[in-house]
């Protein structure tokens, strides 16, 4: 019975031999070669006062303001992410949304804040706290520096909604005013797009 096995072992060893060193090169190739990492690129979109004017009657629901970001390159998306500054001195009159190039619209705010003024927030799917519970003043001027912005928040609906579709092409911001008494001024929207 020993004979036995030493024969098979024998007869088998320069097989093993050759398997541990393919296994060998095959996790040295590995080791070598990592993963692709995601990357996020932003776009970033600003104008001044004279061209960023908000109100109910310039911009309503029916034509609301639009900014737009042209995406030249073309990857899979696995994340979006837009912060927004604006000025409005009645926060909850605003609606807004995102539109990616294939026509998918996701809903960013849909009049939360109630009195509040301004917005300073990057919308996030991943943040703690959503957008209906951003009640505080923020602060929203020409020269107000951004990113970072003052505030993080998850969006009334999912962004998580544009996961799988091809990044180029023309994003829109839309953004109206609905009701009467109220004014503001955009300034900037920066999107946030990560390639799978």
């Amino acid at each position: 019975m020993i004979v036995a096995a030493q024969g098979w072992m024998a007869r088998f060893a320069p097989l093993v031999r050759v398997l541990v060193a393919l296994t060998m090169v095959a996790l040295a190739f590995m080791a070598a070669s990592p993963a692709s990492a995601q990357v996020t690129t932003r776009y970033t979109n600003t104008t001044d006062s004279a061209t960023g004017f908000i109100n109910e009657t310039n911009t309503p629901c029916s034509n609301p303001y639009t900014r737009t970001f042209t995406v030249g390159s073309n990857y899979t998306i696995s994340d979006v992410n837009i912060g927004v500054l604006l000025a409005h001195t009645y926060r909850g009159d605003l609606l807004m949304w995102l539109v990616s190039p294939s026509g998918t619209r996701i809903q960013l705010a849909s009049g939360d804040g109630a009195g509040a003024d301004n917005y300073n927030v990057l919308f996030d799917d991943s943040a703690a706290s959503a957008i209906s519970n951003y009640t505080a003043n923020a602060t929203a001027t020409a020269s107000t520096t951004v990113p970072p912005y003052a505030a993080t928040y998850r969006p009334a609906s999912v962004l998580s909604g544009f996961n799988g579709q091809s990044s180029a092409g023309t994003w829109t911001l839309e953004i109206c005013d609905r009701f009467n008494g109220d004014s503001g001024t955009f300034y900037q929207a920066d999107l946030y797009l990560t390639s799978t």
